[in-house]
């Protein structure tokens, strides 16, 4: 059976080497990177001091991890690769890490085949999503499988799961990772110690209190998606509860992403209707 991979040409990935890179990035990303699993991309971030996402990242290892063997990958949004890298090295002090950029392909898929290299993707409630990464020069000697350039089924899965990635998706330095359900479930570990922003998310997680948080929607009526970015979202009470942050339409609908105040969502004053631009909107929970 042919196998149907999707190429993600707004992907990058990074390749991390020497003694030290473990140490390295546990003190910089909110992953553990030694819970690292061979077979799963795990969800992780570089933060600032003030605890916002400047970079959302996975972290995988393309070989099983041994003493000798102790490289770790980080995939991230292409138009930001230079600006992370540019980071990391200032960070990087005496340490023995290299740091440098791969030309591996990022791609992913739901249909799974055990002839395929495939690492699950924890981000997704949804456990059939897979990535997989291949070198330029393999792409065409890869049998029983069609690389592909359709990302419409993989949005759709993005936003019926919650699972914003990169610049456009998430804007660097505006939001935390308590405002992202599954960033900070599957991709912040407070249990290795410490890492850059630390206490201003852990502060929030003990205390309960996000008071915004990602929520993907779909809009069903025709309209313009210019006419929509950056538009504020109200409920049946003409109240602002939250902002637009993304926009995609998929085929005849729109689907985004939007900033929602939690207590709109599931408090004694839960809003029952959505409107951005008097158009009605779906939240999907």
């Amino acid at each position: 059976m042919e196998k149907k991979l999707s190429i993600l040409k707004n992907r990058s990935v990074i390749k991390f080497t020497g003694k030290d890179v473990e140490f390295f990035l546990n003190n910089i990303l909110t992953f553990d990177i030694k819970a690292i699993s061979f077979d799963e991309v795990n969800p992780s971030a570089l933060l600032s001091p003030q605890g916002k996402i400047l970079f959302d990242l996975l972290v995988f290892r393309l070989e099983k991890q041994s003493k000798e063997n102790t490289t770790v990958f980080v995939e991230c949004s292409n138009p930001q690769k230079n600006e992370l890298i540019k980071k990391l090295q200032l960070y990087k002090l005496r340490q023995e890490v290299e740091i440098e950029e791969t030309e591996l392909i990022v791609s992913v898929t739901n249909q799974l085949n055990e002839k395929t290299n495939l690492k699950k993707d924890k981000r997704f409630k949804d456990s059939t999503i897979h990535r997989a990464y291949y070198f330029k020069e393999e792409l065409n000697r890869k049998d029983h499988i069609n690389f592909s350039d359709d990302l419409d089924w993989y949005y759709l899965k993005k936003f019926l799961n919650c699972v914003p990635e990169g610049e456009e998706e998430i804007p660097s330095n505006k939001f935390f990772p308590f405002e992202i359900t599954m960033l900070l479930k599957e991709g912040v570990s407070f249990n290795k110690g410490c890492f850059i922003g630390q206490e201003v998310i852990a502060r929030v997680k003990y205390k309960g209190n996000a008071k915004k948080k990602y929520f993907p929607f779909k809009i069903s009526e025709s309209t313009s998606i210019d006419l929509m970015q950056n538009s504020k979202i109200k409920n049946e009470n003409n109240t602002e509860i939250g902002d637009v942050i993304y926009l995609k339409r998929i085929n005849k609908e729109i689907y985004g992403f939007a900033l929602i105040k939690t207590k709109f969502i599931s408090s004694k004053i839960k809003s029952t209707k959505f409107f951005v631009n008097d158009l009605s909107l779906n939240l999907i929970l």
